[in-house]
């Protein structure tokens, strides 16, 4: 090396201070994009709290709004739109325990042939109300008009079954006269050819033989016992056209026929009856034979 080199490398004082502040700086200026990359997640925006907060807000149900709702929609015979509404209220811990939305629940879900909703809400309901009040006689009727057309099956999987869900397909075992009471099952059938269920589960039918999956049982009226069949499941084949449009028939009879029925169930009465101040003016179903 040069003398010349050697003394170009060597650098003055002023230059090692300028040399070592720039590393500093340097430095510092990692450190603070690296800590600003790691924080950024955690820093919240004002803003965007209060938007969630508004987001969670409207998601909560209000339950008195719901309910009032479902009244309304009622009384103007808007049923889908007011069994909408009592659900909502009745997904509410104070819903849980309101008669007029239980019992409401329970009334439109037997129109709508929703059977097991219909029973559970009536058998609620009655446990709710107060012996000798209006509204346990009413919840009483209820019940009783459904016991009076309706029990049910229990399915239960065969010894050999492994599948945890499927179809079941529901059969007369001869053909039902009354057209009411064909119509009820008819809407059932659909609903369950159509959807897969989760066994052992309970269906309700009107009164008569049927078939489940090709297992023959019987609902006796004023049995003391229910039916029990062990059955393999149907199981829906992929890419199966027949399927899907037996899935959109069902939907059209459940939603559809079966609601726009409810101006057959729905009569007026002579005398209006009244449910915590609630006016109601229909009757209920007879109860139908073969």
């Amino acid at each position: 090396m040069t003398c010349k080199q050697l003394t170009k490398s060597i650098q003055s004082p002023s230059e090692l201070e300028q040399t070592l502040l720039s590393k500093l700086c340097l430095k510092a200026c990692l450190s603070l994009l690296t800590a600003f990359f790691v924080l950024s997640p955690l820093l919240v925006n004002p803003l965007q709290v209060n938007a969630q907060n508004n987001r969670k807000q409207t998601t909560e149900v209000d339950y008195e709004r719901a309910k009032q709702q479902g009244l309304t929609y009622f009384n103007k015979k808007m049923f889908p739109l007011a069994t909408e509404q009592f659900d909502l209220a009745y997904s509410t811990p104070l819903g849980k325990a309101d008669f007029v939305v239980i019992y409401y629940r329970g009334y439109l879900a037997k129109q709508q042939l929703k059977l097991e909703t219909a029973f559970e809400m009536a058998e609620l309901a009655l446990n709710l109300s107060d012996k000798g009040s209006q509204e346990n006689a009413q919840a009483q009727q209820l019940l009783d008009e459904l016991k009076g057309q309706f029990n049910y099956v229990t399915i239960t999987p065969a010894e050999q079954e492994t599948n945890k869900q499927g179809r079941i397909y529901l059969e007369t075992k001869r053909r039902i006269i009354n057209k009411q009471k064909r119509e009820q099952f008819e809407s059932i059938r659909l609903r369950f050819r159509s959807t897969d269920v989760g066994i052992p589960t309970k269906i309700y039918l009107p009164y008569g033989k049927y078939t489940a999956n090709n297992v023959p049982f019987e609902i006796k009226r004023n049995s003391k016992t229910t039916p029990e069949v062990s059955v393999f499941l149907a199981i829906k084949q992929a890419g199966n056209k027949s399927d899907n449009s037996t899935m959109l028939y069902t939907g059209l009879g459940i939603t559809g026929a079966a609601v726009v029925s409810l101006g057959a169930y729905l009569l007026l009465k002579p005398e209006d009856q009244y449910i915590k101040n609630v006016k109601l003016n229909f009757e209920p179903l007879p109860a139908g034979g073969n």
